[in-house]
């Protein structure tokens, strides 16, 4: 019987992914600036042997699909609907780290920080004197007895011993802007279960060809953020497809040409 040649198709880059929330109406989440995608098929194998080096016989037990993609930007929908599954954020303030912000103590020992009553004030994150060591927080103005100590109040007021007076410090917090054009999620302990299904479309191409692979319900395993001094955070999702309502995995479309 004649056999029809096949050309088989390439692939070059990194490609394009793309997380689709299976719900209702869903929003796709792109992954902006891919850096590399992987996709691993792997079946666990079954061996019967005799007396005799090579199996008798051998045969498939449960097979997996799994895959992992690498961005080189963050994205809060990622988060949101693929990972947590909580969906799109409600509107809420952006917040913000004021990492080392100088201030000079004034006579009264009272410094506020500079975004004081423009937003709100969540948490003390330390304070360098001049010698660049850090000082010691106490529970209240009354508890500050050395050079070293200081308090602080729920809305960024902090108090300094007396003999600070006119000396330059470095104050971080975190606080809450008034810009709402970030998204914000809050992390909740959730049952567990299958949370942030979701539908993943990979997609490859070479010139003209283009080979698209899709798996109908997925679930992610894994999502870490890592930063590099010198270079940028390149965050990675790994997942793990598995069969739909109606026991379809999904569909692997190759441009070869028959």
């Amino acid at each position: 019987m004649a056999t029809t040649p096949v050309k088989p198709s390439k692939a070059f880059g990194a490609g394009d992914f793309f997380g689709v929330n299976n719900v209702q109406s869903p929003t796709p989440t792109s992954f902006d600036t891919p850096q590399d995608m992987s996709l691993s098929v792997k079946r666990e194998l079954k061996s019967i042997t005799g007396v005799n080096l090579f199996p008798d016989d051998v045969n498939a037990g449960a097979a997996s699909i799994t895959g992992k993609v690498t961005m080189g930007s963050l994205n809060g929908r990622i988060w949101g609907d693929l990972v947590a599954g909580v969906g799109a954020s409600k509107a809420s303030f952006n917040v913000y780290v004021a990492k080392r912000e100088k201030a000079v103590i004034a006579s009264n020992e009272i410094v506020r920080v500079k975004n004081y009553g423009s937003g709100t004030f969540l948490r003390d994150l330390g304070v360098r004197g001049p010698e660049n060591l850090p000082f010691i927080r106490v529970a209240s103005a009354g508890a500050i007895t050395l050079n070293s100590h200081y308090s602080v109040s729920t809305n960024g007021q902090y108090q300094f011993h007396p003999s600070r007076d006119g000396d330059t410090i470095d104050i971080t917090y975190e606080w809450q802007g008034l810009n709402t054009l970030g998204a914000v999620y809050n992390i909740t302990n959730q049952p567990q279960g299958a949370v942030g299904d979701f539908t993943a479309v990979l997609s490859t191409r070479w010139r003209s060809e283009e080979n698209v692979f899709t798996l109908n319900s997925c679930i992610v395993s894994d999502y870490e953020i890592a930063t590099k001094g010198g270079d940028y955070a390149k965050p990675t999702l790994s997942y793990q497809a598995q069969a739909d309502a109606y026991d379809n995995i999904g569909v692997f479309s190759f441009a070869q040409h028959r």
